[in-house]
């Protein structure tokens, strides 16, 4: 959630004082206008909803705000846009110093429910990169793709600050998929932000989609989807959409051709296909993949939990969690609590901790796979070394597989980052592995449930399109 410019905040407390709100509207406007949702405030504040909606019902009174539900909330987000830029404008010629620059202008950037980035550890290369593409390429469409909690969402807040502070963009929209919305609520939502003052959503989606393009070309906007691997379909091939929400692919491929001046930040666990089919170095759509944090910039974390250990000890429990910010945090906790702060320690005994935040990551994951794709982890999770195509397709007991039908889930787990590639040093033959941490996991959650499935006589049938 976005926090207001000390200039602007100053701002906003005279006009709470002109137009004679109480404390209690006063907390609730200051929340609202950084994009908090009503039942935030409602928490936050400790009330009920109910009160902050009647909060905000006189603050448009004595703002003399007309219209109807988020409208309102839009119209006065402008109102106080304009006048805090009078505001500076009057300012700058009084002073002779422009105290309006573009972070200073909070109302235009709607960070809706991001997190807060308490803490950003390396990604030099990564942050630069995006940069890069977002200012310098123009890039209409960019997909950071990777494991949950590697970090792809407390890259793009950094990202997104940096490039706002260089005043490169109008407008910023943050939005998380997390709870699927219908594409033709995001249409809405984004039409509503382009269009405040004269928002009526058409009802046929291409309409609505053709005026989201408008808004594209007339300023140039910053959006950010989160979590969207929520709109994929779960136990289906890689990137195909929930029943009812194959729109977003045609949006995601029209932000992608159709020229415009914003960019689209898109952050997924899974490779979208009209993205990937678009994407390429020297394309207006990128890809970047995220993978977990080098070694200095893990330690940097870990040392920040008071952990001591051997140079070497440290690395091994950074390559065991292959860098995974969320899954390196967790793990710091139980050697705080459990071993002293002594990697040391914690190393001797073999042992991966798996549990919190990031086992629910894993189990939300493997949810997703199909039951060929399942099949495929469990045997390379009995298996501690690298397998080729070939070694694979021999071993599994499922005998209509052809090479063919391991190609398809092979990529798809690859896309999903829970298989590793690596290549036979004497063939250059390609070959397939798990993490540790996804190993331990396969065996400990979900190894008995496979195989009491196939002493059932559960058949495995390949994908067919």
């Amino acid at each position: 959630m976005m926090s207001l410019d000390s200039k602007y905040q100053e701002f906003l407390d005279a006009q709470a004082k002109h137009h004679a709100l109480s404390h209690a509207e006063w907390e609730a406007l200051n929340l609202a206008v950084t994009g908090h949702e009503i039942s935030a405030i409602a928490e936050q504040l400790h009330v009920r909803p109910e009160a902050i909606r009647q909060r905000l019902s006189q603050i448009y009174q004595k703002f003399n705000i007309q219209g109807r539900g988020p409208v309102k909330l839009a119209k006065l987000q402008k109102l106080l846009q304009q006048r805090y830029q009078e505001h500076c404008i009057a300012r700058e010629a009084e002073l002779g110093s422009c105290c309006c620059d573009r972070l200073g202008s909070a109302i235009p950037q709607d960070w809706g429910n991001a997190p807060d980035l308490s803490s950003f550890y390396g990604r030099e290369a990564e942050l630069a990169t995006l940069k890069r593409w977002i200012v310098g390429d123009r890039c209409r469409s960019i997909s950071i793709l990777g494991l949950g909690g590697i970090g792809k969402t407390s890259l793009a807040i950094a990202a997104v600050k940096e490039v706002l502070e260089a005043g490169n963009f109008d407008t910023l929209i943050w939005r998380s998929l997390s709870h699927a919305p219908t594409p033709e609520t995001l249409l809405d939502d984004l039409l509503l932000r382009f269009y405040p003052e004269t928002f009526d959503p058409p009802a046929a989606i291409a309409t609505k989609m053709t005026l989201v393009i408008e808004g594209l070309r007339s300023r140039r906007c910053l959006i950010v989807l989160d979590d969207v691997e929520t709109i994929l379909r779960p136990g289906d091939r890689l990137g195909r959409y929930q029943s009812g929400y194959e729109v977003y692919g045609q949006l995601f491929q029209r932000v992608g051709e159709s020229p415009h001046q914003s960019t689209f930040l898109i952050l997924s666990q899974e490779k979208l296909r009209e993205i990937s089919l678009l994407a390429g170095p020297n394309q207006p759509v990128r890809l970047l993949k995220l993978d977990g944090l080098k070694l200095e910039d893990a330690r940097q974390l870990l040392q920040e939990k008071h952990l001591s250990g051997q140079p070497e000890h440290w690395q091994e429990l950074i390559d065991n969690y292959r860098g995974n910010p969320l899954a390196l945090k967790i793990v710091a906790t139980t050697i705080q609590e459990v071993f002293g702060c002594s990697v040391d320690r914690f190393i001797k005994y073999k042992t991966l901790v798996i549990k919190d935040l990031f086992l629910e990551v894993l189990e939300r994951q493997f949810e997703r796979l199909s039951p060929l794709e399942q099949k495929i982890v469990f045997y390379l999770a009995q298996n501690q070394y690298p397998h080729s195509l070939e070694q694979i397709h021999l071993q599994m007991k499922t005998t209509n597989l052809s090479h063919s039908d391991l190609i398809e889930p092979l990529e798809s787990l690859s896309g999903r980052s829970l298989i590793e590639k690596t290549k036979n040093h004497e063939t250059h033959e390609p070959l397939f592995t798990l993490q540790p941490v996804i190993r331990k996991y396969a065996i400990k959650y979900h190894l008995a449930e496979m195989e009491v499935s196939e002493s059932e006589g559960a058949a495995i049938e390949p994908t067919r399109l």
